[in-house]
């Protein structure tokens, strides 16, 4: 048995939807003396992020998602860490993802401070775990209501201001987008172009929530442009790391 056998095993285990029967395997070969590496800590952390209705079905029923395990997660980020290694940013991505699988947002927002606060305070600078691809995960996951109520409203996901009641009757938390923005900018994340057009769907479901027609029109299209501009321009609301990616 070799690191690559493990990490192989550990991954069709969890393929299997066998994460417990994966953990087990892992500590037989650390027991051995072959301690696993960081492909193996993500693969097992991945595990808890999953949907088993997606396995199973081919699509996912759960609304939270009660297949995703963010405590189990954690615990094993915990033991990586003891072991001496390093999380990196698809560690710190996949964890993300199984805290907003799980409904559990503002807990997802926290991980990304703490991960800000960790940077701030290390005499050797933190590992880049923020990226934009976490931004998106948050933004996705801010977005995820809107999306629903509009495409059972019309069939579709109008988050492109095409007229109609959309999903306006269901907008975006407005300080928790503050939040994932002001995140980017106190981790040096530029954002991607994906996540500016999330902002932007962010903006039009809050305006189009406050107007009188609950639609979308050319003006609300051009004042939620404009708050994306102003947001991602203003300054910071307390001192940047001066960490740049």
């Amino acid at each position: 048995r070799t690191v690559l056998t493990v990490c192989l095993a550990t991954e069709l285990l969890c393929n299997a939807g066998l994460s417990k029967e994966a953990v087990a395997h892992m500590n037989e070969a650390r027991a051995e003396g072959i301690p696993p590496n960081e492909s193996v800590w993500n693969i097992l952390i991945n595990a808890h992020a999953r949907c088993r209705c997606v396995r199973t079905r081919g699509f996912c029923t759960c609304d939270p998602c009660g297949c995703a395990s963010p405590d189990a997660a954690l615990r094993l980020l915990r033991q990586m860490q003891a072991q001496g290694l390093s999380p990196d940013a698809v560690t710190f991505n996949t964890l993300l993802q199984t805290f907003v699988h799980a409904d559990r947002l503002s807990d997802a927002l926290s991980l990304c401070e703490s991960v800000i606060l960790l940077a701030d305070s290390s005499e050797k600078g933190a590992p880049e775990m923020l990226s934009a691809a976490a931004m998106e995960i948050l933004l996705r996951a801010l977005l995820r209501p809107f999306v629903r109520a509009a495409g059972a409203a019309e069939g579709c996901c109008a988050l492109a201001g095409q007229g109609g009641a959309g999903g306006a009757g269901v907008a975006p938390d407005h300080a928790q987008v503050a939040r994932v923005v002001e995140l980017m900018k106190l981790g040096g994340v530029r954002p991607s172009s994906s996540a500016r057009a999330m902002l932007l769907a962010c903006h039009l479901s809050h305006l189009s929530h406050l107007s009188s027609k609950g639609s979308t029109d050319a003006a609300t299209f051009g004042a939620a442009l404009g708050c994306v501009d102003a947001q991602l321009r203003q300054p910071l609301l307390r001192e940047e790391g001066g960490r740049g990616r």
